[in-house]
């Protein structure tokens, strides 16, 4: 793929963004070196390469789901600046 001075300033038209003469030839040279290096990469053969999902091999150790009660819900509430009995007081969130 050829990357030119046009092609920049398309980008910069789509991404709303002005580019004087010189961004524009600095711009086209790296994406063209980026294109290129791309290209070299889907040209690798990569035959002989098992496919992975994910490389890292940890595993996600996972706990039962249990309900419990919680019994110290007083010393809880005393954390709270303003309460209310068992209630805690928060300000008003909707207006």
């Amino acid at each position: 793929m050829n990357i030119d001075k046009d092609t920049v300033k398309h980008i910069g038209d789509l991404a709303r963004i002005d580019l004087d003469e010189d961004e524009l030839e600095t711009y086209a040279e790296q994406l063209a070196k980026i294109v290129s290096y791309v290209e070299k990469i889907n040209n690798l053969n990569l035959d002989d390469i098992p496919w992975a999902l994910n490389p890292h091999e940890g595993v996600n150790v996972y706990r039962d789901d249990t309900a419990s009660a919680f019994d110290n819900i007083s010393s809880l509430i005393n954390l709270f600046p303003e309460r209310e009995g068992d209630f805690i007081k928060i300000p008003k969130v909707i207006g």
